[in-house]
């Protein structure tokens, strides 16, 4: 069994939060769209959007992981602007194709809600 040692969970962090603040414009941040479905008419109604962070130097980052942190460092409002652009950007093109869905659901912190209200 290893030991994660304090000072190994606080470099970490350092580091994840030194690469978030180019995330964007390094473009390693996507999103995947997970289907909601209707199981009674086996027919998708809805898509909910998931942000993903793969950086060149960490790898992939779990949300769990690099959400909390954007937060405290204040990196979330821009991170949360980018994903409902994105999104919007996507569904728009897919309802161009004629794909057919209701509803797209998108993740937002409190800490957006509260910067955008201010």
């Amino acid at each position: 069994m290893t030991k994660i040692h304090i000072s190994d969970s606080y470099s970490r962090e350092i580091k994840i939060k030194s690469k978030l603040k180019n995330s964007i414009i390094n473009n390693e941040l996507y999103l995947c769209y997970q289907p909601q479905i209707n199981t009674l008419l086996n027919t998708v109604i809805g898509v909910e959007a998931l942000l993903r962070w793969n950086n060149t130097e960490l790898g992939n980052i779990s949300p769990s992981e690099f959400i909390p942190i954007a937060e405290h460092s204040g990196y979330i409002v821009d991170i949360g602007n980018w994903v409902l652009d994105e999104a919007l950007k996507t569904a728009c093109i897919w309802k161009q194709k004629g794909y057919k869905f209701n509803t797209m659901s998108i993740n937002v912190s409190p800490i957006q809600l509260k910067m955008t209200l201010i």
